[in-house]
């Protein structure tokens, strides 16, 4: 018995110019399509109500073969024809109930793929007049560390989601659509009143325990339309959970209603700044959130804040209450 072969079904082709076609901008009765693995013949065919690609004779190229071969500049002819029309590429994404846009084409001058920076190489880079990264995209290399560290140093990643890209059941305007964007609210000024960039709102932490007492303590609080702001004198900072985690950054612990984020950043000065993101779930299912720092020097460091003191966290205490004990230890 013979036992049948069945081919590959793949979401992304070469046409008859040598173009990178995802099978969801394919005509279905067009020929002339080829593999750029093997560089055989390939056809569109239905499946499910579905279209995809096939050889037309058996190989062994995987769908994540041909994908990997052709995404990348599929993606990067895109963006370069939209800006030299000049046109805009807006992008919609969510961050604790606020809903951000932003253009990542404005200000962008040059387009690169796998282009090698200080803190990586991401798929795709976007570049302003000055050289510097206006925004990074990866649709293939999806390594969490890599894209949190674009985030973190100001640079919004913006990520495709691979299953769908690798599918090739997607258009022009479909892909950016469905972009899943870490970081980057900085991009949509959504208040003059909050200080957004990691590198300043880092910056403002550290003056926080410039001088004595080296603590400082509050609970995030609504500022006009806002939520989860930080106050420190005449300054703001905009500091939900996720942000904190992607600027900030730390150990997460857990302890009932409880969750606290602890950062250690070393000085120079041999000096060490904690930081502390407490988070605390009433009954009614809201929450209520607050941060404390403090400094601690080189004498003090025998006696104290290896760990996060179980007393300090109580489920009766607030917020405010466990971070500001936290700070102060």
């Amino acid at each position: 018995m013979i036992k049948k072969v069945i081919p590959e079904l793949h979401g992304w082709a070469l046409d008859e110019s040598g173009n990178p076609t995802p099978v969801g901008m394919a005509l279905k009765k067009s020929k002339g399509y080829r593999c750029p693995v093997c560089r055989g013949d390939m056809r569109v065919r239905t499946k499910n109500s579905k279209h995809y690609f096939y050889h037309e004779s058996v190989d062994d190229c995987t769908p994540e073969q041909v994908a990997d071969a052709l995404g990348g500049k599929w993606l990067l002819t895109l963006l370069n024809e939209m800006l030299i029309r000049q046109e805009t590429c807006p992008v919609t994404w969510e961050i604790e109930d606020h809903r951000f846009t932003a253009d990542v084409l404005l200000g962008v001058t040059t387009i690169i793929e796998n282009s090698r920076t200080h803190y990586g190489t991401p798929d795709i880079a976007l570049l302003n007049e000055e050289g510097k990264l206006r925004a990074v995209l990866f649709w293939r290399t999806l390594e969490d560390e890599l894209i949190r560290k674009f985030g973190y140093h100001g640079i919004p990643s913006l990520v495709v989601q691979s299953e769908t890209f690798y599918s090739g059941l997607i258009n022009n305007h479909f892909v950016f659509k469905t972009l899943d964007v870490l970081g980057g609210w900085w991009l949509d000024r959504f208040s003059d009143a909050l200080v957004l960039e990691p590198d300043t709102v880092r910056d403002l932490f550290r003056q926080m325990v410039s001088e004595p007492p080296f603590h400082f303590c509050g609970s995030l609080e609504p500022l006009d339309e806002t939520s989860c702001v930080l106050s420190y004198k005449a300054q703001h900072v905009w500091m939900p959970y996720p942000v904190f985690e992607l600027v900030i950054g730390g150990t997460r612990n857990t302890i009932g209603d409880i969750t606290i984020i602890k950062q250690t950043w070393h000085q120079k000065d041999h000096s060490e700044i904690d930081i502390f993101h407490v988070t605390r779930r009433k009954r009614d299912g809201s929450k209520e959130c607050a941060v404390g720092v403090r400094r601690s020097f080189p004498q003090v460091f025998q006696a104290q804040r290896s760990t996060i003191s179980m007393q300090a966290v109580k489920a009766h205490k607030s917020a405010q209450e466990i971070a500001c004990e936290l700070a102060m230890q």
